[in-house]
């Protein structure tokens, strides 16, 4: 079972009061957490920093490690005071294991992002959350939160675990882009009756790449435009031609430059400029792209500073 399941198993305390337990936790600890990843990068600049925290996943758990044994004793110390007893060992063993769960992975949803066929996941309330497959599938999974409120924690959570200082989800910044670690793009947007957002209700945007990378040609045989099409785009990126690609969301855009990248020769050295994220993933493939540096944007940070254009990326690779 997982931290978001209202039938946590546990005899000592009742399931609401688990959850409960569970989400408080896991926010101070997200919040903790976020504090550490602001502190070591303010750090002095002349120390050797290593990995950043940010992205260094097994640092972040054992500091968890360290700080879930004082959250639990405060619970523990909490029920004591209203009379009742302290928490088991079993039970506060299972409480950390659900709240690792919560904030290392993506709560109710993780069961879609470890699905190799979901292409997209769309949470548009508390109520609804619709997951769209590969094969064109739409399915609204229901309600996976109790409240508006619920929900908002929840993104308020992924906003401090997957932030790196430049962003953040609230007033001022009503919507947040993120990238998780298998590469989703992952888009918070506040909203809700207890919120000052931009939408009626909290919502989350999850965009998956998970086709394979097979060539032009295989996009030609899945219907994505015609065969008669593939010479001409082969000639088109081979004479160093401009290409323009568009299209509404979910057409296929970020798939169809990755194989057009894919018909440049392995010996040209490629630079890549995206917005906010690394969505292109060329590095990923040295076989195809031996030399290739990806750079993306970057908001300013929460004192408006900081912040890296699009064009100031490409005047620097210009230069």
């Amino acid at each position: 079972m997982t931290s978001w399941d209202p039938d946590l198993g546990l005899s000592e305390l009742p399931p609401a009061e688990a959850v409960r337990v569970v989400r408080l936790v896991a926010d101070r600890l997200a919040r903790r957490l976020a504090e550490e990843i602001e502190a070591r990068r303010l750090a002095d600049d002349d120390a050797d920093p290593g990995v950043p925290l940010e992205r260094d996943v097994l640092g972040q758990e054992l500091l968890i490690g360290e700080w879930i044994a004082e959250e639990l004793g405060s619970v523990s110390q909490a029920r004591m005071q209203r009379g009742s007893s302290r928490l088991s060992d079993a039970t506060d063993g299972e409480l950390r294991r659900r709240v690792v769960a919560e904030l290392f992975a993506f709560g109710p949803l993780q069961q879609w992002m470890d699905a190799p066929d979901v292409e997209e996941i769309d949470v548009n309330s508390h109520l609804h959350t619709w997951v769209s497959y590969v094969d064109g599938r739409q399915v609204d999974v229901g309600q996976l939160w109790s409240s508006s409120t619920e929900l908002v924690a929840f993104q308020k959570r992924i906003a401090l675990r997957m932030g790196t200082g430049e962003g953040r989800l609230d007033t001022a910044s009503p919507q947040l882009t993120l990238q998780s670690a298998d590469g989703s793009r992952v888009v918070l947007v506040l909203g809700g009756p207890t919120e000052h957002g931009i939408s009626t209700q909290p919502r989350i945007a999850i965009r998956r790449f998970v086709l394979p990378r097979l060539g032009i040609g295989a996009l030609a045989d899945a219907g994505m435009f015609p065969s008669d099409l593939v010479g001409f785009f082969e000639a088109v990126v081979r004479t160093g031609f401009t290409v323009l690609v568009s299209g509404g969301p979910g057409a296929g855009k970020t798939t169809f430059l990755v194989e057009l990248c894919g018909l440049i020769s392995p010996m040209e050295r490629l630079i890549t400029a995206e917005k906010a994220l690394l969505e292109l993933r060329l590095e990923d493939y040295p076989e195809r792209h031996p030399n290739v540096v990806a750079l993306h944007t970057r908001q300013a940070n929460s004192e408006g500073v900081g912040e890296v254009a699009v064009r100031s990326i490409v005047e620097l690779t210009a230069g």
